[in-house]
C-alpha cells in the first residue's frame, strides 16, 4: 500500500481554526491568505488521508493519473461572499449575525471537504495497493529542447525547483534533491544530467554553484536507491540504449 514519505507543508494560519482577536482585528492587512479578507470569508483544507508528491506516486501511474484530476488534492479552498446586510450591521448586531454567517459557511464547507476526502481515499485506496515498475518513457522539454521533467509510465513528472516548496501542486512534480538527498552533501545544485529510456535508470549532477563541474550520480527509480557508476556502465555495454541527455 502507498505510504506518505514527505511532510504537508499545509498550515492553518489564515484559517478558521486560527482566527484570533489579533488577526480578526488585523483583518484587511495585506494578507490575501487571510480568513477574512475583501468582504469575504476564506477556508481551506487538506484533503486525502495521505499528503503525496510525485516521489511517492511514481510506482502507481493509475493513482497519479486520477489524483492529477483533482483539483481539490492536497488542498482545497472555497470562500464565502459577506453579504451586504451583515455588512451594514454595527455593535453587537453584527457581531451576532456575523457569528451566524460563519457558522452557517463553516458546516456548509466541511460538508464539501467530507465529500472530497471520500472521493479522494477512495481512490487512494483503489490505486494506491499494487505497485508498477516505474519506466522513464519519455521527457518533457521546452521549446530549446530543455529537458524539465520525465514522463513515467505515460504520467508527465516536471522536476520541481530547488528553491520552491511543491505547494500547489506537489503531486504532479518530481523532487530530484530529495531522491539523492542522502549523497549530495554540502553540493548547492541537482540538475538532470540523463536517463536511459524504458528503464529506471537517471542521471542527476550535483554542484557547489552553478559553473562548478561537481559530479554525476545515478538512481534506480525502482528500487529508490543509488547505483553504482559501473552498474550503469556495464548495463550500457550490455544493451542498445537509447539516452536522453540535458542541453548544456
Amino acid at each position: 500500500m502507498i505510504e506518505q514519505k514527505t511532510k504537508s507543508y499545509f498550515s492553518n494560519y489564515g484559517t478558521l481554526e486560527a482566527l484570533n482577536y489579533s488577526k480578526l482585528s488585523d483583518a484587511y492587512n495585506n494578507d490575501c491568505d487571510g480568513f477574512m479578507k475583501y468582504d469575504q470569508l476564506n477556508f481551506r483544507a487538506q484533503t486525502g488521508c495521505l499528503y503525496l508528491t510525485g516521489n511517492e506516486v511514481l510506482h502507481y501511474p493509475a493513482l497519479a493519473k486520477e489524483l492529477l484530476c483533482v483539483w481539490e488534492y492536497p488542498f482545497f479552498k472555497k470562500s464565502y461572499q459577506v453579504s451586504q446586510e451583515v455588512r451594514s450591521l454595527k455593535g453587537l448586531d453584527f457581531l451576532m449575525a456575523l457569528v451566524e454567517f460563519v457558522k452557517t459557511c463553516e458546516a456548509d464547507f466541511q460538508n464539501e471537504v467530507g465529500v472530497i476526502n471520500a472521493r479522494i481515499n477512495n481512490l487512494i485506496h483503489l490505486h494506491g495497493v499494487n505497485k508498477t515498475k516505474p519506466l522513464i518513457t519519455g521527457a518533457i522539454t521546452n521549446d530549446n529542447n530543455f529537458v524539465r521533467g520525465l514522463v513515467v509510465n505515460g504520467v508527465p513528472f516536471p522536476f520541481a525547483d530547488t528553491y520552491r516548496r511543491e505547494k500547489e501542486n506537489p503531486l504532479g512534480m518530481l523532487n530530484l534533491r530529495r531522491l539523492v538527498n542522502e549523497k549530495i552533501f554540502d553540493e548547492e545544485y541537482v540538475r538532470f544530467e540523463e536517463a536511459i529510456l524504458n528503464t529506471s535508470f537517471f542521471a542527476v549532477r550535483v554542484t557547489k554553484s552553478y559553473k562548478h563541474k561537481g559530479h554525476v550520480i545515478w538512481y534506480n527509480l525502482d528500487k529508490m536507491e543509488i547505483v553504482a557508476q559501473k552498474e550503469i556502465s556495464a548495463f550500457k555495454k550490455a544493451k542498445t540504449c537509447v539516452i536522453i541527455r540535458q542541453k548544456d
